[in-house]
């Protein structure tokens, strides 16, 4: 399903008046402006975008990154992170203002930049019919590493960045949402680039294979021992998560409104203007041995009157009610009826950030599949639970964003609440929730 925030504005800490300028931002803007900074390995000249629409997705944003360092930058969605990316990357050219990376300029020599670039999209861009080993063989060889030496070099990515000998040599279309990103992370950094943007890298990642990921960030910036400063990498993060941002980047921006909003380590950030904590929480995946995908696919399927038994639905076989096809008036009534009220049916429409898939498959020729119908469902009615608990125990914590079936809550700290009674509330009721894995910063 798409992106989408659920309320504009803050970011994870709360970010100053959009009239006023941070005092390190000033500084910085002052110090690319002023030419001190182009010695730095990127660097950010008022780059702007404006859209035909009129709209100002990144503004006169200015600002420095020498070699060897990883610079995070965060925001919710629509806060210009994807756009600012994009112009650097050179996918389109800014309306207004430049990038000069390793010394070239994005809008004046992009052939050159796209030379001395890695980089990881926040959408995975695969082959679904190539195996993940193809595909780092592939941008090692358009990346230049020489052809006797492209075999080793993609087999020792691939195991760097955690994929076993047998998923390489899977076809990538198979893979898992944490696989896809070790796999867009694999062929960012092929063939040592001296620049690389990684685009919310560890989205749909479990904790472990998280941090596994932050020591293969950290690795490619530290550099080989004995290797020149001025030829080390340097990293532009964008993420949501303060905790992966404080593990890799000495420095932090926050972006809001295509804005840059704040500048500095993520100590000074918090000292000048956190207010309290951020909780980020995923529900757990839905898979045929789900309990809740059970019970809920036999209620759907005696609703629109399948032949599913109920021997078939607990064996996770239930092959008549996967293979059912229902058009949009089924899946209304039958949603009604789960839930006896419209909560889930009024997401069924085409704009709507959830619901838009499963509408736009019971609208066509085919229809929409009742294992669909189900999946959405629960995924639904965890990220539900998720929602009227935090309303129940922490009533001014504030959604801030919703991404598939993640969540981020910004809670504040006063009243004496602690982060330590924050994480154990979290965790007694986190099989309750169904809660995959949640961070707390």
């Amino acid at each position: 399903s798409k992106p989408h925030s659920t309320q504009g504005g803050g970011s994870l800490v709360a970010t100053p008046a959009a009239a006023a300028v941070d005092e390190d931002v000033a500084a910085e803007t002052e110090r690319v402006l002023s030419g001190e900074a182009d010695d730095d390995l990127i660097v950010l000249k008022e780059l702007t975008k404006q859209y035909p629409n009129g709209k100002l997705a990144v503004d006169h944003m200015s600002f420095g990154i020498p070699p060897g360092m990883c610079f995070g930058l965060l925001g919710i969605n629509g806060a210009g992170k994807t756009t600012t990316m994009a112009m650097l990357t050179a996918e389109f050219p800014p309306s207004g203002g430049d990038a000069v990376l390793a010394r070239y300029s994005v809008t004046n020599e992009p052939e050159q930049t796209r030379k001395r670039i890695g980089y990881c999209p926040q959408f995975d861009a695969h082959f679904m019919n190539m195996t993940g080993r193809e595909h780092v063989e592939l941008y090692a060889s358009i990346k230049g590493v020489p052809q006797s030496a492209v075999k080793e070099a993609s087999a020792a990515k691939l195991a760097e960045v955690g994929l076993s000998e047998y998923d390489s040599d899977r076809l990538s279309g198979g893979y898992s949402g944490g696989m896809k990103r070790k796999l867009s992370v694999a062929c960012a950094t092929i063939g040592q680039p001296q620049i690389v943007f990684l685009d919310e890298p560890s989205t749909g990642m479990d904790p472990v294979a998280r941090r596994d990921l932050w020591k293969v960030i950290s690795k490619m910036v530290v550099g080989p021992s004995g290797q020149d400063p001025r030829d080390k990498t340097s990293v532009i993060l964008t993420t949501h998560s303060m905790e992966e941002c404080e593990a890799l980047c000495p420095r932090i921006g926050i972006m809001a409104g295509g804005k840059l909003r704040c500048l500095g380590s993520a100590q000074r950030l918090k000292s000048r203007y956190g207010k309290g904590f951020q909780v980020e929480m995923k529900v757990r995946e839905v898979d045929g041995d789900d309990e809740d995908y059970r019970s809920t696919l036999k209620a759907l399927s005696e609703r629109v009157g399948v032949p599913a038994t109920v021997d078939t639905v607990e064996e996770g076989v239930a092959a008549p009610a996967e293979s059912a096809l229902l058009d949009l008036e089924h899946v209304l009534g039958a949603l009604f009826a789960l839930t006896g009220d419209d909560y889930l049916s009024s997401m069924i429409a085409p704009n709507n950030p959830t619901g838009y898939v499963i509408h736009k498959a019971a609208t066509s020729e085919v229809g929409v599949s009742l294992d669909e119908v189900a999946n959405f469902c629960v995924e639904e009615l965890r990220v539900k639970a998720v929602v009227d608990f935090f309303a129940s125990e922490y009533p001014e914590s504030v959604l801030r964003e919703r991404q598939e079936t993640k969540v981020r809550y910004e809670v504040p700290s006063e009243g004496g609440l602690k982060i330590s009674g924050l994480f154990g509330t979290i965790e007694d009721n986190k099989e309750r929730l169904r809660l995959g894995d949640y961070g707390v910063s």
